[in-house]
């Protein structure tokens, strides 16, 4: 009677937990992808392509230009006025416009004040010293990458 009773209590000892609830997962955060801008490029495979990004602060109404390769201006914080071919565009933080190789595009910060901004460049290795010699004097450097053609 006492193997019995032991076995009992065994039995329901055992049975217990699996009744119990498990400890819920939280979902993995979602992954949110936003396009900034889209353009086609003529050819990635015919010549080496640099990538690099500079960081610009313009100050209030501070005016720069830009006349290169193509690429991709993203505000950061701040605002920027972008005048491209006599179209002007205000681009605010989160917003970005892309700017075709031999355009000239003149920017002017806002007034409310300093314009922070990512400049991304997508240029043939030849571009890359030019890069260095006509950027604003309040760029900083963000990343560069080569990538040889497939």
């Amino acid at each position: 009677m006492q193997f019995r009773t032991t076995g009992l209590l065994l039995f329901g000892a055992m049975a217990l937990p699996a009744a119990g609830t498990a400890q819920t997962t939280s979902a993995p955060p979602v992954i949110t992808r936003t396009v900034v801008a889209a353009a086609k490029l003529p050819t990635v495979t015919d010549v080496p392509l640099h990538f690099k990004a500079v960081s610009i602060t313009l100050q209030p109404d501070e005016k720069s230009g830009v006349s290169a390769a193509n690429g991709i201006i993203y505000q950061m914080s701040g605002s920027t006025e972008v005048a491209l071919d006599g179209e002007a565009k205000m681009l605010n933080a989160g917003e970005g416009l892309f700017i075709a190789g031999g355009r000239t595009a003149a920017l002017t910060a806002g007034n409310g004040g300093p314009s922070i901004f990512l400049h991304v460049f997508l240029v043939p290795a030849a571009w890359v010293s030019l890069l260095r010699r006509h950027l604003p004097p309040s760029e900083n450097y963000i990343a560069r990458r080569i990538r040889s053609p497939t």
